[in-house]
């Protein structure tokens, strides 16, 4: 078992503390400083003795309940193992074998599974997962009393891909679902078209088994053309707090670098982007390496909690970072619909050695732009000159300046705002 303490969770809470009032809800996240909470196993020959990756977590009985994806380089197969916490960051694997496997007998998960989501059912759980056999993927779903031993659901696969020319049309994926009340099941899933775009389609159920796809599918698309995410969007996860329906979902660029993205609702169907987004990416010759992928999101306490796969020393592992969340109106939080003065959240935030830092103006103003360490000593001035209205950002560079937290300041006519870094080396 894990046996690191949280202890180095507190740099950031207290962070996290000095300005609570302009805290963006679910945009602002901080990484647990010593990623990744679980980790292939050392033994190659392991069900996970390649990578660990893909979690799937729940939280019940003052404990953390997570499943995940295990890939072992001898076998050359994705199955589903499952491990224990009391706290989201030390984990305690079940044993070394998984829990949840291919069917060699099946005509549609003959080659590998790969978890997706799993809900409390009947007294037990049910894990929506996808299967391959080897040219496609399909959503099936199965049973279990104790999250150990899993019986398939005899209607697999639960939601087949559609015609071949539709945008879901080749695999059916990475769901999440809800049960808003009993008879009230409601699914967002990814589907991929013959061209490899993937999008986020959106279906309901009576028993959380037998599926209608909405009519008005993809109800999330790709972004535009040079964007984070115009390759496609996938693996929704989305939770209710607030009054609201909050997605966490990959995007995917040119490059094949995969990020998180964040989205509301208030019926599941129509959603609303946060225009900062990513809010959530992996740091280029850190840790975390250059890419994220399959993500898992829990909503406690006025705290978001994330467990997503990242892709260090040439593995896959499975890190974790918190966002905190106050009950606010999201949709103010999103710049850009009203002209106003706003200085953004800085991304990648902790950062090293440079982080990005946008601001808004409603009008031409004059604008110093700084960075004071936590003495409010001035260590740097990014901007001092007259600016347009509109958005505006500037790189921040930290490569001479020690590990630390530290203050940005915007100072526009009489409008002054703060926000901390978080500088990591």
């Amino acid at each position: 078992m894990n046996t690191r303490l949280p202890r180095v969770l507190s740099l950031l809470l207290v962070a996290l503390c000095l300005e609570p009032d302009h805290i963006h809800a679910q945009a602002q996240w901080f990484k647990y400083l010593e990623n990744p909470v679980v980790s292939y196993s050392a033994n190659p020959l392991l069900f996970d003795g390649h990578y660990a990756l893909a979690p799937a977590v729940i939280h019940e009985d003052s404990c953390y309940r997570m499943w995940y994806v295990g890939f072992c380089g001898a076998t050359q197969k994705y199955t589903i193992g499952f491990a224990l916490s009391g706290d989201g960051i030390n984990w305690l694997k079940h044993g070394d074998q998984p829990v949840l496997k291919e069917d060699p007998q099946s005509s549609f998960d003959s080659s590998w599974v790969w978890v997706s989501c799993v809900v409390p059912a009947d007294g037990g759980y049910r894990m929506y997962y996808c299967g391959s056999n080897g040219t496609s993927l399909k959503l099936a779903s199965a049973l279990s009393r104790d999250g150990i031993v899993w019986e398939r659901s005899n209607e697999n696969p639960i939601l087949p891909p559609g015609p071949p020319a539709s945008w879901d049309g080749v695999s059916t994926y990475a769901a999440s679902v809800l049960q808003i009340s009993p008879g009230d099941y409601r699914m967002w899933y990814s589907g991929q078209n013959s061209g490899a775009v993937s999008e986020i389609g959106y279906a309901t159920s009576v028993d959380g088994v037998h599926w209608t796809k909405h009519a008005g599918n993809p109800i999330v698309t790709r972004g535009s053309l040079g964007s984070w995410e115009e390759e496609g969007v996938y693996c929704p996860r989305v939770v209710y707090a607030d009054g609201k329906l909050h997605m966490f979902y990959l995007g995917r660029d040119r490059y094949d670098r995969g990020r998180i993205g964040y989205a509301f609702s208030t019926d599941g169907i129509s959603w609303k982007r946060y225009s900062m987004n990513p809010v959530l990416y992996a740091d280029a010759g850190s840790y975390d390496g250059g890419n994220i992928i399959d993500h898992s999101v829990l909503y406690e306490n006025g705290v978001y909690r994330i467990w997503y796969s990242l892709f260090t020393n040439a593995r896959w592992q499975i890190g974790y970072a918190i966002s905190e969340s106050r009950p606010v109106d999201v949709e103010t939080e999103l710049p850009g619909s009203v002209p106003r003065y706003e200085l953004f959240d800085a991304y990648p935030n902790p950062f090293n050695p440079s982080t990005t830092i946008k601001y808004e103006l409603p009008r031409a103003e004059h604008v110093i732009l700084s960075v004071c360490d936590i003495l409010g000593r001035e260590v740097s001035v990014l901007v001092n000159e007259r600016r347009d209205a509109g958005i505006h950002e500037v790189k921040c560079d930290g490569a001479n300046l020690a590990s630390g937290v530290y203050v940005y300041r915007l100072t526009a006519g009489d409008f002054v705002q703060s926000r901390k870094l978080i500088i990591l080396k």
